[in-house]
């Protein structure tokens, strides 16, 4: 808890300030043939694949590609479009601020009938 009193002001002026604990992000600076994973990216699974492949193309990434599993049957349709898996070069793991080239290959397989 800080308390924060302005310069120059009446008691009116007085206030009570609650900080709260979180971490302050580090801003990642990245080259221009380049795109850092946000924490949307860390989080794909189990939405709809056409928003995941517009996140990764939104960002930056310019060989995108959704694979449908074919997977789903009657009894497992709620799981119709969802995401599976994003792999980056090959690579399932990648976090918040992992850097890649525009240029990297990204496949986001999906749930289908």
């Amino acid at each position: 808890m800080r308390l924060f009193i302005m310069p120059g002001k009446s008691c009116r002026g007085i206030g009570l300030f609650m900080g709260d604990n979180k971490k302050k992000k580090a801003h990642i600076a990245v080259g221009a043939n380049e795109v850092a994973i946000t924490e949307a990216m860390t989080e794909c699974t189990e939405r709809n694949y056409n928003s995941v492949v517009m996140l990764f193309k939104g960002a930056g990434f310019l060989n995108v590609t959704a694979v449908p599993l074919n997977d789903l049957n009657m009894f497992n349709q709620k799981k119709n479009g969802q995401v599976e898996e994003v792999t980056i070069n090959g690579n399932n793991e990648f976090e918040e601020g992992d850097i890649f080239p525009k240029n990297s290959n990204v496949l986001i397989t999906y749930h289908s009938k």
